[in-house]
């Protein structure tokens, strides 16, 4: 039997089945009760949502207040770490300054070197290097070119003079070099 047969004959079975249908104003009811139920749960949704959202707002304002907070207090914690390293060349200072009416020339010149050097090793101390400039080739980012020159001896881009030392902290430069570079060509 085909499957078109089959319908064909259970066909006049499900007509003698009494349908029963709802009155005209129950499936009205009916239909109006259930958009009013859908209607319900999405603005139910919807306001799950709008308070999610609200939240999620709230939780992200807080996570930027709180991280620059903390980029505040990193920022001073660093400073006073670095500034700690260089109090004490400050209070040498102070002392030479206080001292240096009644000293001779090179007792002062002494103790300014012993400042000088105090101070070198507070920056290193903190990362700070200076930047190599004599005799190497001239780099943008390292350098600063500020004049030229020609030197038969010295090959075109190497730095022959440094003018104001330059330094960096890491891989970052703090300041260029300004360096005078070689040109031998006009």
């Amino acid at each position: 039997m085909t499957e078109n047969e089959h319908w064909e004959q259970e066909a006049p079975e499900r007509e003698k089945e009494p349908v029963q249908e709802a009155p005209p104003g129950d499936v009205a009811e009916n239909a109006a009760e259930a958009t009013g139920n859908e209607a319900n749960l999405q603005e139910a949704e919807i306001s799950e949502l709008k308070n999610r959202l609200l939240r999620l707002q709230a939780d992200y304002d807080n996570f930027r207040r709180r991280s620059r907070e903390d980029m505040q207090q990193l920022s001073i914690f660093v400073s006073v770490e670095l500034l700690s390293k260089f109090l004490p060349v400050l209070d040498n200072f102070k002392r030479a300054i206080a001292s240096g009416a009644g000293q001779d020339a090179e007792s002062l010149q002494k103790g300014i070197d012993l400042i000088f050097r105090q101070f070198e090793k507070a920056m290193r101390d903190a990362g700070v290097e200076e930047v190599t400039a004599l005799g190497v080739q001239f780099d943008p980012n390292l350098h600063e070119a500020v004049m030229r020159c020609e030197n038969a001896d010295l090959p075109d881009g190497q730095i022959d003079m440094v003018l104001e030392e330059g330094y960096k902290l890491k891989d970052k430069v703090i300041r260029h070099s300004k360096v005078r570079v070689v040109n031998n060509s006009n």
